[in-house]
């Protein structure tokens, strides 16, 4: 006679799984990945406001050594980019190791759009903006009297230590300028291309 004996499950197969194992098991994971999902993103959060405490403690150091404006046109500057088949190209690098390039577009002698990009740092960029945005309209005559000093003035001042971010950026300006005049007196040149090289 042989005995069948019936398992805890009670199905009598000592194999088969409890009615609604399976569900289980899928909750339980979904319940685990769930919680590896908050913890990665409770980990994102934390990383976030880290970053948040490091840049704003950075902005208070930055904003005790410069104005805000230099503070506010290295953050959003104005005026980045390049000008295609610009009527003047200058290229200067700078004593520090600073390479500023700028474009103009110049109709009759009136400089009507500005483009410039440096590989510097915040003031270099800084100065670039402010310049950029202080000729555009202006007449060349007009924007060759810039000088450095008045350019930190209108930014509220800058360290000794970066004065010369300001001597670069007219520095840059006036060899655009020069770039334009020699182009308008050989016109040649600009179908050869012969320019500056860009940053």
């Amino acid at each position: 006679m042989v005995t069948i004996r019936s398992n805890a499950r009670g199905t009598g197969n000592p194999d088969a799984e409890r009615p609604g194992a399976s569900i289980d098991r899928t909750i339980r994971g979904n319940q685990e990945a769930n919680q590896r999902t908050g913890e990665r993103v409770k980990m994102a959060q934390d990383l976030d406001k880290l970053t948040q405490e490091i840049q704003n403690s950075i902005l208070a150091e930055e904003r005790k050594i410069y104005s805000e404006k230099v503070v506010e046109l290295f953050l959003n500057p104005k005026n980045l980019g390049q000008i295609k088949d610009a009527d003047g190209v200058g290229v200067v690098t700078g004593p520090c190791g600073d390479t500023t390039q700028i474009w103009l577009r110049v109709r009759d002698d009136k400089i009507i759009q500005v483009r410039f990009l440096t590989d510097g740092c915040g003031p270099t960029i800084s100065c670039g903006s402010m310049l950029t945005e202080f000729v555009k309209g202006k007449g060349i005559n007009e924007v060759l009297k810039i000088t450095p000093d008045e350019l930190t003035l209108s930014l509220g001042g800058l360290p000794e230590s970066h004065l010369h971010c300001s001597l670069l950026s007219v520095n840059t300006l006036r060899a655009a300028i020069r770039d334009y005049l020699a182009s308008k007196r050989e016109p040649w040149k600009r179908l050869y291309n012969v320019r500056k090289p860009s940053l």
